[in-house]
């Protein structure tokens, strides 16, 4: 008898204490709840405020295959995710692709040009060079830098020469968007606001640069990071095939790379020694490290995939096989919405 009352008297407060419980655990959820969407909105906010941010999309280098295979890609990469930005694109006026045995490219063939104004069609963002002009600029740097190659490309000069090309592309795409930029400034900076222009040394804060003949595979927000590049085909350096971030290292890697040669033959260049294996000479990867080494950018290296396109079209789709979600044929080709008779992967 006296256990069952003390049974009933247990059962009755269990029955009391069970509303107010449930109270608590009700309370507690909605202030959780309350917690997440305020962290939505401030994450929101705060993508939001990144995007009204100047920012900038610089393309450099060859348009092959662009309309058909490379284009779909950057908008779908990249334009997608930073569509406030200014687009602005540098290539060589050429009807013909360039031969290079290395990139098994072995003849020459038809290169339609005028596609790049399907990227942008402002003529004050873009520019197609002739390679007279490129030579007139860069012969000597170009008859100086090639003493030093890099042997592991094979004979003189082809990747050599290539790779000054790509160095002066980078280089005219960002003084493009400069000249773009201060007539930006000069518009947007008078009157009332222009002390707030003289307290800006350059309108945009995040900008990224991207080769014009790659096929993009991730998404790429340019505002993720200060510094970065991908943490593929690095070749014990870092990787040249892009790179994004804030103004001043986007700076850095555009626009030093001719100041630097007496720095880099001075302290970092190795020589050719048969004996030795190394990146000797001027090995873009290698070159690329020791630059922004130099000028202390803190490069962060991300697993985003870009593939090389070569003309036909092929695409290498072994390029990124350093990460693991592309580093195997069957794995990369899922992420290419082309039918198999478009493109001849390179293994």
């Amino acid at each position: 008898m006296i256990f069952e009352k003390r049974t009933r008297k247990r059962s009755f407060r269990c029955i009391l204490f069970a509303p107010v419980l449930i109270l608590v655990v009700f309370i507690r959820n909605f202030f959780l709840i309350i917690a997440d969407v305020e962290s939505i909105a401030l994450s929101s906010q705060s993508s939001n405020e990144e995007m009204k941010e100047p920012c900038a999309l610089l393309f450099f280098g060859l348009v092959k295959e662009f309309q058909s295979i490379i284009l779909p890609s950057i908008e779908r990469s990249i334009l997608e995710s930073n569509r406030n930005c200014d687009v602005f694109l540098h290539t060589y006026n050429l009807t013909q692709t360039p031969i290079n045995p290395r990139s098994s490219e072995a003849k020459a063939l038809t290169l339609d040009v005028s596609e790049a104004y399907l990227l942008t069609n402002n003529d004050e963002q873009i520019m197609l060079e002739p390679l007279s002009s490129f030579h007139s600029q860069r012969d000597d740097i170009l008859n100086h830098t090639k003493v030093n190659y890099h042997r592991g490309w094979g004979d003189c000069c082809v990747s050599h020469e290539n790779m000054i090309k790509q160095w002066h592309s980078i280089q005219q795409v960002w003084n493009l968007m400069k000249s773009y930029e201060r007539r930006l400034m000069s518009n947007k900076f008078d009157g009332t606001d222009k002390k707030i222009g003289s307290q800006h040394l350059h309108y945009y804060t995040q900008v990224g640069l991207f080769r014009s003949d790659v096929y993009y595979l991730s998404p790429i927000n340019i505002f993720d990071s200060n510094a970065a590049t991908g943490n593929f085909a690095k070749h014990g350096g870092y990787n040249d095939r892009f790179f994004y971030g804030n103004y001043k290292n986007a700076e850095i890697w555009a626009s030093k790379r001719f100041d630097f040669v007496s720095t880099f033959e001075e302290k970092y260049m190795k020589t050719f020694n048969s004996t030795k294996k190394g990146k000797d000479g001027y090995h873009s990867e290698t070159y690329l490290k020791c630059l922004l080494d130099y000028y202390d950018v803190p490069v962060e290296q991300q697993n985003i995939c870009v593939l090389r396109v070569r003309s036909g079209p092929r695409i290498k789709v072994t390029d990124c096989k350093d990460l693991d979600q592309f580093n195997s044929w069957k794995k990369t080709v899922t992420y290419i919405p082309l039918r198999s008779t478009d493109y001849e992967p390179i293994a």
